[in-house]
């Protein structure tokens, strides 16, 4: 089986969603790195990532995370009530499968020489990795500011949580599976994306919701379209079918890249069209929410009016095609 290291980097981030996802893309687009779980804390203004890959994945995923948090962590106006040493805080690597501790120090000293000298840093290594007995443990360097570590350290592994343990949400070895690489959304079952979005983390959110309601209103539009068409009650409507399927169709696979849920559905034209104008209503409210952190005027007015103006088309369509069903008697 192939080889599996757990890194865990501390970011001193915690409020600021667009370096918190910045960081997060950088190690989740490193080859061969899985990023598990984003734990952003406001209070605390830090960001705890866990991801996992080889060793050489985990290492390189680390830099390209440090070499983001380098260009957007101003440490000079940060505050917080977590004690911290830089931008990066910590960045433990952690053997889960077929690695020894050897061979997480050795990743330790990879990652620490590379940053050093790459973004010009000083590089504290603790713990196992440490070269001097003085250096073992943290509270020792930083002297002073860990006081309440015991309490902390039990609050952030859940071991004051009463919660039910659940091995396929908690062990590294059921979320990976065989090492590979994980397909993102368009490859969780509908109750894993559900809880994901329900998770502590900046990603899924608005859009990703928005994006798996359209598909499932485009879906439901295409069926409807192909259990009809060829049928003779509704020979009279064939030319209107050939037209309307392949947009719906075209749509539905377009919006299955960004979320793609396991989903048996029947229902009718009402549904579909609802669900399409409220996934176009999410959206709206995503990008008006993410319009509020963009300082130019000028870009945030015309965004502004043009999703206002595909708000108000998805309203209008979805009234339209729910007048007409109401004429039928549908």
């Amino acid at each position: 089986m192939s080889k599996l290291v757990e890194c865990v980097p501390n970011f001193s981030e915690g409020n600021n969603k667009e370096v918190i996802d910045a960081i997060g893309e950088a190690v989740s687009q490193t080859p061969g790195c899985i990023l598990l779980d984003v734990d952003a804390g406001p209070s605390t203004n830090r960001t705890v990532y866990t991801f996992v890959g080889s060793p050489d994945a985990v290492v390189e995923g680390a830099l390209r995370a440090a070499r983001v948090a380098f260009q957007l962590i101003d440490m000079g106006k940060h505050r917080g009530e977590h004690p911290r040493m830089g931008a990066l805080d910590v960045c433990p690597f952690i053997p889960v499968r077929n690695v020894t501790m050897e061979e997480c120090i050795r990743c330790a000293n990879l990652f620490g020489q590379q940053l050093s000298v790459e973004l010009g840093v000083p590089v504290y290594l603790y713990g196992e990795a440490a070269r001097k007995e003085s250096r073992k443990s943290l509270p020792a360097i930083r002297a002073g500011e860990y006081e309440a570590l015991p309490e902390k350290v039990v609050s952030r592994l859940g071991l004051d949580s009463l919660s039910p343990f659940n091995p396929q949400e908690r062990i590294i070895e059921y979320l990976v599976q065989s090492g590979q690489a994980d397909g993102g959304l368009v490859s969780k079952s509908l109750h894993t994306f559900v809880r994901a979005v329900g998770a502590r983390s900046a990603a899924p959110g608005g859009g990703s919701v928005s994006a798996a309601m359209s598909a499932l209103g485009a879906a439901l539009g295409c069926m409807v379209g192909l259990m009809s068409y060829g049928k003779r009650q509704f020979e009279a409507l064939e030319l209107v079918m050939r037209k309307l399927i392949p947009p719906f169709h075209q749509a539905m696979n377009e919006l299955i890249v960004m979320v793609d849920t396991d989903s048996l559905a029947f229902s009718s034209y009402m549904v579909a069209a609802k669900a399409l104008e409220a996934g176009v209503f999410g959206a709206y409210f995503n990008v008006v929410t993410n319009l509020k952190d963009v300082t130019d005027e000028a870009f945030r007015k015309e965004m502004h009016g043009r999703i206002s103006s595909f708000l108000a088309e998805a309203q209008q369509s979805a009234a339209l095609v729910l007048e007409l069903l109401e004429s039928r008697g549908q």
